[in-house]
């Protein structure tokens, strides 16, 4: 398994491409931390100045600027942004990888009412390595409510000087 952890928007997809591929004959599970609590005021940078080449062209496998636009026009709030953006990252792992597992969990703080701060999406082929991290994403602070979706649950982060599990 390997966990990607970027700085903001520094990890192009052709990146996680190469990593989920260095394996030969089977790809590497993936955990990847996706910032999507700063997507809504990137995004919102971005509309106001639309100029040169951007992070998010080759760090997002997704159109953005679709939801950009539906953001803009007051068609998707921002909880929705940051939860659509983590399906179709993972929709990205099953389409553009090949992964036959790919979702996401929703991370925020432990402040109640508090928006994602980020998505941690898990990619696997392995149907037993899939239903393991669905148990682990499922029994992480199990007294937090969960996200809108199946594959977008919510978790939230307590202390982060302690361990996860």
């Amino acid at each position: 398994m390997v966990f990607l952890d970027p700085e903001g928007y520094e990890l192009a997809f052709s990146t996680i491409a190469g990593v989920a591929g260095f394996r030969i004959g089977k790809k590497v599970e993936l955990l990847i931390l996706i910032n999507t609590g700063s997507l809504v005021r990137t995004i919102a940078g971005r509309l106001q100045n639309d100029t040169g080449p951007w992070a998010l062209d080759w760090a997002v496998p997704f159109d953005w600027r679709e939801m950009a636009q539906r953001y803009k026009e007051g068609d998707l709030s921002a909880d929705a942004l940051r939860e659509e953006a983590a399906s179709r990252f993972c929709d990205a792992l099953k389409t553009r990888l090949h992964y036959k597992h790919a979702f996401a969990r929703q991370i925020t703080r432990s402040e109640p009412g508090q928006a994602a701060i980020y998505h941690l999406a898990f990619a696997s082929d392995d149907d037993t390595g899939a239903r393991i991290m669905r148990d682990v994403f499922d029994s992480m602070w199990s007294n937090v409510s969960r996200g809108s979706t199946a594959d977008n649950r919510s978790a939230a982060v307590v202390n982060p000087q302690l361990p996860l599990f």
